[in-house]
């Protein structure tokens, strides 16, 4: 069993997220020992909360915190609580999961864990950011920067750089953006770091794309959603999707545009990935009203805007988004 854990956990490293799920799985099916068993809910539980299912994601949740229970493993349930608020934030509940994150905050900075506040501190930037506040939401990367330097994770850094170019970009410094996540790419790909890779080619490509450099955009964006069709990551192919949408609309094919955001607008449903959904419906609604469609396109935008408001996110201001 430790032989197939271990390639899991390769598989995980590397970001291929879908077919390390289909390993751990195969660890719960082959009746591993409890501990084995804890440990594979906990990461399948990461792993589904990443390629966006929810339900299963929530599933290993409760199933692992049930065995942690039966165990005494404090440690796992720990683990677990914190995976907890990792889904809250992917579901857009970011009271909820900002409440949690700043309790484990305050845990690991008592602990001294510097890696472990990185990361939280990485997950507030993002929570933050999509709930609007800006202005905290630097200051948690910033913070998650310098925890993951103190503790010497270089790869925790990498992601908390990553949060700061995507800041950076929808606030106009569009150049400070573009710097950061082409200072990602080289070291993303001598680690093997697949996942990084991907999302600052992608991150890459919609600074470019603001600059208005649409060949070199593309590039970035077909060279990221090689990467997510590879780690079998549908969401943030989605998201690919959109910005290429965006590139065709630019250059004048508004059909092939279409297509795209209609791509993207189902896998983020699928998802239930709200901020994509409220992105590609704003794009859709644009369309429509410059087709001629007004009404259709004035009818998809309140649509768009009531479910922003629902979510609490700050999507539809984001003007350099």
């Amino acid at each position: 069993m430790g032989t197939l854990l271990e390639k899991a956990e390769a598989l995980r490293a590397e970001g291929r997220l879908a077919k390390a799920a289909d390993v751990f799985e195969r660890v719960l099916r082959n009746r591993a020992a409890p501990d084995e068993r804890l440990g594979a809910h906990r990461s399948l539980a990461a792993l589904y909360r990443s390629l966006g299912d929810a339900p299963r994601s929530r599933g290993h949740i409760r199933r692992g915190m049930s065995l942690a229970e039966s165990l005494g493993d404090a440690d796992e349930a720990e683990l677990l609580r914190l995976e907890e608020a990792m889904l809250l934030r992917a579901e857009g509940r970011y009271p909820e999961s900002l409440r949690k994150l700043r309790a484990f905050l305050a845990l690991y900075r008592r602990r001294k864990d510097w890696e472990g506040a990185g990361f939280v501190l990485w997950a507030m930037g993002g929570a933050l950011r999509f709930s609007g506040s800006l202005d905290a939401s630097e200051k948690a990367f910033r913070q998650s920067l310098a925890a993951f330097r103190r503790a010497r994770d270089s790869s925790g850094a990498r992601y908390a750089v990553l949060g700061l170019a995507g800041l950076k970009r929808i606030r106009g410094d569009v150049e400070g953006s573009r710097r950061l996540y082409a200072s990602v790419l080289p070291r993303a790909r001598t680690d093997g770091d697949f996942f990084g890779l991907a999302y600052a080619h992608c991150g890459l490509a919609n600074a470019l794309r603001q600059m208005g450099r649409w060949g070199e955009a593309a590039a970035h964006y077909r060279s990221s959603g090689r990467l997510y069709r590879t780690l079998g990551d549908a969401v943030d192919g989605a998201y690919v999707d959109w910005g290429m949408g965006q590139v065709e609309w630019r250059l004048g094919r508004s059909g092939l545009a279409r297509v795209l955001f209609l791509k993207a607008l189902r896998a983020f449903r699928k998802a239930r990935e709200t901020r994509g959904e409220v992105l590609a419906g704003m794009a859709l609604a644009s369309l429509s009203y410059l087709d001629g469609r007004k009404a259709e396109g004035f009818k998809l935008q309140a649509r768009v805007l009531r479910l922003s408001r629902r979510a609490r996110i700050q999507t539809p201001l984001e003007v350099f988004t």
